[in-house]
């Protein structure tokens, strides 16, 4: 063997590395020219994985300020219907979906909450709509797992994935509404919490994420922050929503150039997910893959340390959960594991609505920015210390997870329904409005006929399989029991002779052709 042939797969031993993840090779046994080749691989993989993360992050921002626009002159109004709790949960839900981050709706509440003006919101009524912006924000990583729908496992673990998020956070909404609505329990301890903290120092932070990927994203759109303000409080404002980048001197609409920018980013996200997919099962196997179980498994609490860590940097839950869920479709991460890091994302992103809170002079805005992180913490220690509760949202997600992987229309009328349809019907029910309710009641027996009509289809396929079941069990015990009473009713003699057989019938121990 030429010595620069180094066999792939070698015996164990201390100094073993790796290229692929999953093929140990002995380090010390190479060459120069083959350990320089290894180096560049690793290089380029490490370079080629920060530059599709850089472009997703990218897409995800451009995306962000395209619906922002979009939505800007919408979200204005929709805090208007805000007069009783499951409106608000609604509200909350559809300016997440709108603007596709919950850190940005949550810092458009606290500043309602903060200003003094007709159009401003109440702690009281502010409470729920945070309560959505926690369900709305799993809209990004729902939209992202749809990238691993040509295979059909990735696709069911990315989606069941995506759904963690959502159904957490619905099951924690449950019971914190209960007990808000009868003992307003956030209210009462957030106002605790903001006299402690009256008087202390302010400040803000810069995510470094976000200082890196901005600029190119205002190349192309950027929105006018102060306006967007504006609009949420219901002041109505003259001009261009775009202030800078390529779109902001064409002839198109605002809502005409963002809607350009989101096909954009759609191709983009597309794109760099592809590749970052490709790119992680290369690298994330054998060893590479048991490191990463064993570190996520170390302790769960500090794993869900790393997921706060990683949002306050990010500034953004969607961005880490969206992350995630390139490694859980191709089976690097667990569902477990994958909810761990959420619940961890979803106290980092309170740092961005609560830093927002301390920058300002009102302690309206300071209160309600605690109850975003008092919700996430109290959900965390109501449902992940115990296994069985813990295991709901997980248990819920497999089901999704399942269903979607064989019927694939299910999954975008899944996400139609929970994030847009199903929120403005149970919003047109809640204000009363004739027409609203009409659609309202429309849209939700449609949902749920869907949802029968394919429970009662997986039914009669399951009745059906157990009656053919039965009935080839029931032909197999008969041809057993006539195969057996044959045997016994088959006459034998003492002198060893064997039976002829009947006619038509040949004995098994002759040899045809053979006297």
């Amino acid at each position: 063997m030429d010595s620069t042939q180094i066999p792939l797969v070698q015996n164990e031993g201390t100094n073993s590395a790796s290229i692929n993840g999953d093929k140990p090779i002995n380090w010390s046994s190479r060459t120069r020219k083959g350990k320089a080749i290894a180096i560049g691989r690793i290089l380029f993989k490490a370079f080629a994985l920060l530059s599709m993360l850089y472009f997703f992050i990218f897409s995800l921002g451009l995306m962000g300020t395209s619906f922002k626009v979009i939505g800007g002159r919408a979200q204005g109004g929709i805090f208007g219907f805000v007069n009783d709790p499951i409106a608000g949960i609604m509200v909350g839900i559809l300016v997440t979906v709108l603007v596709q981050s919950s850190s940005t709706s949550t810092s458009i509440v606290v500043g309602l909450v903060s200003v003094d003006s007709e159009n401003s919101l109440t702690v009281r009524q502010a409470i729920p709509i945070i309560m959505g912006c926690n369900i709305g924000t799993a809209v990004t990583a729902t939209l992202v797992s749809f990238i691993h729908s040509a295979k059909v496992d990735e696709f069911r673990r990315a989606f069941a994935g995506a759904q963690l998020n959502w159904i957490y956070n619905v099951l924690i909404v449950i019971i914190l509404l209960v007990v808000e609505y009868f003992a307003h329990f956030l209210e009462i301890t957030s106002d605790a919490l903001t006299s402690l903290l009256t008087g202390g120092s302010t400040g803000s932070f810069n995510s470094p994420i976000s200082a890196a990927v901005a600029p190119f994203v205002n190349v192309f759109i950027h929105a006018d922050e102060s306006k967007l303000e504006e609009l949420a409080q219901g002041v109505e404002i003259e001009g261009s929503l775009i202030d800078d980048g390529f779109m902001q001197n064409t002839s198109l609409s605002d809502e005409g150039a963002a809607a350009l920018m989101l096909v954009l980013s759609l191709i983009v996200m597309i794109v760099a997910l592809v590749m970052l997919v490709k790119l992680l099962s290369s690298v994330l196997k054998g060893a590479a893959k048991d490191w990463l179980n064993k570190a996520l498994n170390f302790n769960r609490y500090i794993a869900m340390l790393v997921g706060v860590g990683v949002t306050i940097m990010v500034q953004s839950s969607s961005i880490t959960t969206s992350t995630m869920i390139p490694l859980i479709g191709i089976g690097v991460i667990t569902l477990e594991q994958m909810l761990t890091l959420t619940i961890g994302a979803n106290i980092g992103t309170t740092i961005t609505a609560l830093l927002a809170a301390l920058s300002t002079d009102s302690t309206f805005g300071l209160q309600i920015a605690l109850v975003h992180l008092l919700f996430n913490i109290i959900g965390m220690l109501m449902l992940y210390p115990i296994p069985y509760l813990r295991r709901i949202p997980m248990k819920g997600a497999e089901i999704i997870g399942d269903a979607v992987a064989s019927r694939r229309w299910l999954s975008v009328l899944h996400v139609a329904g929970v994030f847009v349809l199903i929120p403005l019907a149970l919003l047109g029910l809640s204000i009363g409005d004739p027409i609203a309710l009409i659609v309202g009641c429309a849209v939700m027996i449609f949902c749920f006929s869907i949802v029968i009509g394919n429970l009662w289809l997986k039914n009669r396929r399951r009745r059906q399989l157990s009656y053919d079941h039965e009935i080839h069990g029931d032909m197999d015990d008969v041809s057993v029991h006539i195969s057996t009473e044959d045997d016994v009713d088959t006459p034998s003699s003492g002198s060893g002779t064997e039976s002829e057989p009947q006619e038509g019938q040949s004995s098994p121990l002759q040899i045809p052709g053979v006297v």
